[in-house]
């Protein structure tokens, strides 16, 4: 999944480099937020939109190495406590900005709440994402007063 999040940045940096020099970036707005001309509300959802698949691939990334801090046994270091933290605050970040784009998308392009808006399986993804991000934020802070005990624990010894 990581590897593929990251194809799809190359792909979102590859549209707006031709769109840099074409000066032409009505393709890489079509692909982030679909209108029939663009305006300044399309430009910033376009933008936010390709900063939320940024922030979720850094928020992938960091978790992927918790992942592999875990697997290693190296689970009470300061560095997986920095990337359980690090994930979180991506992934809640993302989901906020999810919802800011989606809102400005409801409100300016008028987009229906059937398929493209505010629909359940949107929203919920959204929630889910916020949910797991505070998560790993939690988890971040309950690991960093185990990795306080275990050190307080190795110096009595």
């Amino acid at each position: 999944m990581f590897y593929l999040l990251g194809l799809g940045i190359l792909c979102i940096a590859f549209l707006f480099i031709i769109g840099l020099y074409n000066l032409d970036f009505k393709y890489l707005f079509m692909i982030s937020a679909p209108a029939e001309k663009i305006t300044a509300a399309v430009i910033i959802i376009g933008i936010l939109n390709c900063i939320i698949s940024i922030l979720f691939f850094f928020g992938v990334g960091y978790l992927r190495e918790a992942v592999k801090a875990f697997m290693e046994k190296k689970i009470f270091q300061l560095k997986t406590v920095l990337y359980f933290k690090r994930s979180g605050i991506y992934l809640s970040s993302c989901a906020t900005l999810g919802f800011i784009s989606r809102s400005l998308a409801i409100i300016y392009l008028r987009v229906d709440n059937n398929g493209s808006g505010f629909g359940l399986g949107y929203s919920s993804l959204l929630i889910f994402m916020l949910i797991c991000g505070l998560c790993f934020i939690l988890i971040s802070h309950v690991l960093k007063e185990s990795v306080a005990l275990k050190e307080e624990n190795d110096l009595t010894i």
